[in-house]
């Protein structure tokens, strides 16, 4: 194994679906077939094709919609030249001792975390908030902060998942939790370099913010997307892992101003379905029509099939082949393949229809939008924790209590 991949995964962690062992045969794949340019990584969750395309002194783009790995790009991808100092960690961790918030203790007493860690959490989460006033802030050391904050809390968390609401923890102390938290400062501080090229971090979605790179004067040379893999086994739900995460990033914002509660926070997002992996990938393939270089990841077993996913690139009238490697995912033998464009764009694609949305998806839109009876809001919400865990036959039931179309 490469010397930066265990460097990698030491700092930031394996987030779900990461491409981090795969990230070296990605790039010996797509370098030698583009130009020079900037390289956008679509979907990049925290950023490990993306630094692995930065290692060879190309300029990259890092898109991601959730707010988290967006912050890793920040650190390590976009962020060339800045650390977060010592003193900088000292203050964050002894600061404002007396002064901090307890919204974490409150909120989540005797859920997902022990009570000790939900304070460490408040205190360093507060005083990132207000070190805007420090020599030292920046938006680069907002991020490695906040994305060690968030590793911390996913190493300390039992199997690093808030989709079970059990307060369990590896650690004895706050002590524990505060040099977890400087190693990683220290691990993420060691990924920062510069190759020399403007390189950057959108939190966007990929066909909105490639469409944009259209207007650019630098070139584009290749567009790479990881996107959501949905298969017979399983069907992605980052949402379900990462939404603690996602809420102390944003300062839990949506939920302290009222837009939504903090229930309506936990389950906004739905997992990931087939016809949403292909309306997403057809948008994106007609944003990057100025693009002379696509290549998709996915798996093997995957739905919409690799074929499926060819014929889209075909449709635009790119030269497409499907390159595959035997991977391991999960403990469990599998296969990855990149669907690889080349050529722009003489045609767009034809969009399917707009997927109709999931039953829990429509669940979740009915509790934000409908005042209703007490009982049958709980139900819903009872009904969705159950489905994160495997249960349809139960938001079944309460969808039709409510009157929602099953």
């Amino acid at each position: 194994m490469n010397e930066w991949v265990t460097r990698f995964r030491q700092s930031l962690g394996g987030y779900e679906g990461t491409k981090v062992y795969l990230a070296d045969w990605i790039a010996g794949e797509i370098l030698p077939r583009c130009k020079p340019g900037y390289i956008l990584d679509v979907c990049s969750g925290l950023g490990s094709v993306s630094y692995r395309m930065k290692l060879e002194n190309r300029p990259v783009v890092s898109i991601d919609t959730q707010l988290y790995p967006y912050y890793s790009c920040m650190a390590v991808i976009e962020n060339g030249t800045v650390r977060l100092a010592k003193d900088a960690v000292d203050w964050l961790l002894t600061g404002n001792a007396n002064a901090y918030d307890d919204f974490h203790q409150k909120t989540f007493e005797g859920k997902y975390l022990p009570q000790f860690l939900l304070k460490a959490i408040d205190r360093i989460r507060y005083n990132i908030r207000y070190a805007d006033a420090k020599e030292w802030t920046s938006l680069s050391t907002r991020a490695i902060a906040l994305v060690a904050l968030g590793r911390a809390i996913l190493s300390a968390k039992a199997h690093s998942n808030f989709s079970t609401s059990k307060p369990a923890t590896r650690l004895r102390n706050e002590t524990e939790f505060f040099d977890l938290f400087r190693g990683l400062v220290e691990k993420i501080n060691a990924l920062v370099f510069s190759n020399g090229q403007e390189n950057r971090a959108y939190f966007a979605d990929g066909p909105t913010a490639v469409k944009d790179t259209a207007r650019w004067k630098a070139p584009v040379a290749a567009l790479y997307c990881d996107p959501p893999y949905v298969t017979s086994r399983s069907n992605p739900h980052y949402w379900a892992t990462y939404w603690f995460i996602e809420g102390m990033v944003t300062d839990w914002y949506d939920v302290r101003s009222g837009n939504q509660s903090l229930e309506e926070f936990r389950v906004r997002h739905d997992v990931t379905t087939k016809d949403e992996v292909v309306r997403l990938l057809e948008d994106l393939v007609n944003a990057a029509a100025h693009i002379p270089l696509i290549a998709i990841s996915y798996d093997a077993i995957g739905e919409p099939k690799p074929d499926d996913i060819a014929d889209i690139l075909q449709e635009t009238g790119r030269n497409t082949s499907i390159v595959s490697r035997a991977h391991v995912r999960h403990k469990i033998p599998s296969g990855e393949v990149l669907i690889v464009g080349m050529g722009k764009a003489t045609r767009p694609v034809e969009p399917t229809p707009e997927p109709q949305p999931s039953l829990a998806k429509r669940v979740i839109q009915t509790l934000q939008e409908r005042e209703l009876e007490e009982s049958i809001e709980r139900e819903l919400k009872n009904a969705l924790s159950l489905y994160e865990q495997g249960d349809t036959e139960a938001l079944e039931e309460a969808a039709k209590h409510a009157g929602i179309r099953v």
